[in-house]
This record gives C-alpha cells, structure tokens and sequence, in this order.
C-alpha cells in the first residue's frame, strides 16, 4: 500500500459529506490563506464576532473520523500532492497544513481568548495543536520515525484489528524491513505488543516506552510493563509532553534491562528516590472540559502544598514553572522567573483563576493572601488571561493523575491509582520518573510520574554520589 501512495501524481483525500459548518470553515480557511503572512489581519479574521460558527467550524472539520483512523496516515506521509475534498469543497493539502501551522504558532493565545466562556469551542485550541492534519504527521514534520514516537503519536487511532495498531506504522517507521521485527497476524494481541517492548528497548536501550501511555482495564491480560496500544481512554503520558520539556529523570544513561523467557517479566536496573507517603484527592474529572472538579481537587491540593506551616510551599514552584512551560512563550517564561516575587504571584494568579471558575470556593486564609497579591509589574488584565491559560494546562495535566509527597519531602503528580508504599522509581535508560508497586519479591508497573526536582538527571548525580544504590527490578 505503501508504494502505492509513493508512485501516485496526486492522492485524493475525502473527508465526507459538507454540511453547513464544514462550509463555514473553509470560507475561513480560504481568508486565512489569503492572509497567511499577516499576522494581524489573520488575528483580526480570528477575533471578528462573526466568526464564531465558522471557528466552530474548523474544529468540527478537524475532528472528523478520517483523522482518527489508523491506516490513512500512509495516505499522507507518502504522497506527494493530496487535495482535499469534502463535499464540493476542495482545498490543497499543503495550504491546510501551512494554515494550522500558523495558527498553533503565532496565534494559540488569540484562540485561548477567543474560545474564553464558549463552551463550543472549548476545544478549538487541541483542535489547532493536535488534530487535523497535524494528527497525522509522524512527528511534526515528515519522514520515518523512530516506531516508540511514531506509536505514541498516534496512540488515539483507531484500526478494527488492535494488531494494525502497530503493523500500520511499522512501515513508517525505524522497525520497517528490519529482521528483528516480523509482522505476524497469527501471534496474539499480548504477543504483538509484548514484542513491540521488547524490539524497542533491545534497539535503543531506552525504557521509555513502557511509560507510553496510561494503564486501561487489560482485556488482553497484558504484563503491567507493556502498554495496551489500543486502549483509547483520555489522558497523556508526561512522554507527550517531553518534547519541550527535555525530561532526562534518568540522565543519559543506557537501560539494562531483559525480558523474561516466557514473556512475562522485565527485569531492569534502577534505584528508588522514596515511598508515598501523603496522597492528595483524586480529581474527579469526568473528561480533559471539566475545569470544575478540577478547580476543587486543585483547590484541596494547594491547601495541601501551602499548610499551615509552607513547608512543601517552595515546592510548588517547580510544579507551577512546568506548567508554564506548555503555554508560555520561553521569553516570557524567561522574564517572569527572574522576579523576586514570581512565586506569589503565580500563585495568586492560578487561586483568582480558580475563584472565577468556581465562585463558590471558600479559600482558607493562605490562599486569600495569594488571591489578593498583585506584582506592580503585571496589569490585571494580562493576569486575567495567563490565568486562564495556566489554569487550562492544568486541567489537562490533572486528568487521571494526583498529587503527592513522599518520605523524602519530594512533591510529585502521578496516576490517580496510587497508594501509600508505592516506591518512585529510576530506570536506567527511562526519561521519567515511575511508579512501582511492590508486591513479595516483584513489582507491578503503575505509572510515570512527575517529580519536582528529579525529570533533569539529578537523581543520576544522586547516584554517582553515593546516595542512592542500583538494584534490580523485577516488573511482572
């Protein structure tokens, strides 16, 4: 199939029936490229009032099924022109992509503004950054891609056999024509996956991918190390968002790891950095919209962090600037985290946040200070909108996940399934942090996790120092 999409002139892309926002939204799309290298006559289509039905539009047009299916990113990686029809409306592939580019480049904040109290167009920002043609990419750009990142990026697929959920992008990726990998229909569910660990970890001596994505019900009994790839539940994996982040918990250090011969354990080295011991409330979040249940877990968290003494205060900090990170850009970022005050008032910042999205809240008397501090050197206005940015990522971020201190007074943010004695764990060759579950002499896999102070390698220096002692693990 591959090659065929390689030897054609031109693929035609069908995206299905128009209906009146699908029109909408390539009138819009058509102004855009009209305007594609003004950047205030686009920011002056997007703010234009009577362009809401037709924002609403391209984040309908965006989400259609042909973007969640599996087997047609051939479709696009391989061609080399493909138009676009979607009912009488035709459209090059090429001016779509650079359009979307532009606007999760340049105009993101505009988006966040504009879709500001519409619940319709809630979503329209994960429209722009990660839908659309943007959903289909192997990474941001083309060509092959290593097959962990390839698999990750397009973990929200969809494929009728969950084995296609591998054996589509084989091809596309660094596995295509290797001997090392087989494509074998007769092999099960659990083998095929089972493989997919074991093929990427011997190939790059990296444990990253067992950290993928978060752990569903495991119809196909699955061992906890090994991620069910068609598991399509909400939630991200901290790997998705490594990218601008950098994490490197586990420094630049090689896994030594192995699989067992019968499948069903890993065995890997690493060393413990401390135990749960304070879990805060689960979230509670019924899906990635649902700021409400969000506010409030986030409200007991903050309560929890700031106590009435402030010890884990300093903490939450790092938490904040991670945050940021997501939605920031990095020269502000930059400019902000040199204040002397930067922490009460991003504090301050993500409590007035809070309070406008859940005006019942009654802050304690820690979190009223934090409401009511002003830095001289923000308007309110600005606040009033980085407020509502933050407190969106975290929304996302807080999906599936809570917070927690360990033994050792880190603060971090793992699966909402955690429980008190599960030990944070380093693995060789692991970008993140994990959460390991003993249990007799083995442990099960829980879930990466997000821990202030330990995603840039200092546990390795840690180690290096004599702080910490390598172990084996053994992950069934």
């Amino acid at each position: 199939m591959g090659d065929i999409f390689k030897q054609a002139s031109k693929v035609i892309t069908w995206l299905g029936d128009a209906d009146s926002e699908s029109e909408l939204a390539f009138s819009l799309l058509r102004d855009l490229k009209a305007c594609l290298h003004d950047r205030n006559s686009c920011r002056k289509i997007l703010k234009d009032k009577k362009n809401l039905q037709s924002l609403h539009g391209l984040y309908s047009l965006f989400y259609r099924d042909y973007w969640w299916r599996v087997w047609v990113i051939q479709e696009v990686t391989l061609a080399k022109t493909i138009t676009i029809f979607c009912g009488g409306d035709l459209f090059p592939w090429s001016d779509l992509v650079a359009i979307q580019e532009t606007l999760a480049t340049h105009h993101l904040q505009d988006i966040d503004i504009i879709a500001h109290g519409i619940p319709e167009l809630s979503v329209l920002r994960v429209s722009i950054e990660s839908r659309g043609p943007r959903a289909m990419f192997l990474s941001m750009g083309y060509g092959t891609s290593d097959l962990a990142q390839t698999l990750l990026k397009h973990r929200f697929k969809e494929s009728s056999d969950p084995k296609d959920m591998i054996y589509s992008l084989i091809g596309l990726s660094s596995a295509h024509r290797d001997p090392r990998f087989v494509v074998d229909y007769s092999k099960s569910v659990c083998q095929v996956y089972t493989d997919v660990v074991e093929y990427v970890v011997a190939t790059t001596k990296k444990l990253d991918i067992i950290c993928a994505m978060p752990r569903g019900l495991n119809p196909y009994k699955l061992p906890s190390w090994v991620p069910d790839w068609s598991f399509h539940g909400f939630g991200s994996s901290l790997l998705e968002h490594s990218s601008k982040h950098q994490f490197s918990a586990a420094g630049t250090s090689e896994a030594e790891a192995n699989v067992s011969s019968d499948k069903a354990i890993l065995h890997a080295r690493g060393f413990s950095i401390g135990s749960i011991t304070i879990i805060g409330v689960a979230c509670g979040m019924e899906d990635l919209e649902d700021e409400s249940h969000a506010v409030i877990a986030l409200h007991e968290w903050l309560k929890l962090v700031t106590g009435t003494t402030g010890e884990y205060i300093a903490l939450w900090e790092g938490f904040c600037r991670n945050i940021m990170k997501e939605k920031c850009k990095p020269e502000e970022l930059k400019e902000w985290t040199t204040k002397s005050d930067f922490l009460p008032w991003i504090l301050g910042t993500f409590v007035r946040a809070m309070v406008v999205a859940r005006p019942d809240i009654r802050l304690d008397d820690h979190l009223t200070y934090y409401k009511d501090y002003r830095a001289d050197w923000r308007s309110l206005e600005e606040d009033q909108v980085l407020g509502m940015i933050l407190l969106k990522g975290v929304t996302e971020m807080m999906f599936g996940r809570r917070i927690f201190i360990s033994d050792s007074k880190l603060l971090g943010l793992g699966p909402e399934s955690i429980v008190e004695g599960d030990a944070i764990a380093i693995l060789l060759g692991c970008q993140l942090p994990m959460i390991l579950r003993p249990k007799s002499d083995q442990y099960t896999y829980i879930g990466e996790v997000f821990v202030d102070g330990y995603m840039h390698g200092s546990a390795i220096t840690e180690l290096t120092d004599g702080y910490h002692e390598l172990k084996d693990f053994a992950i069934r």
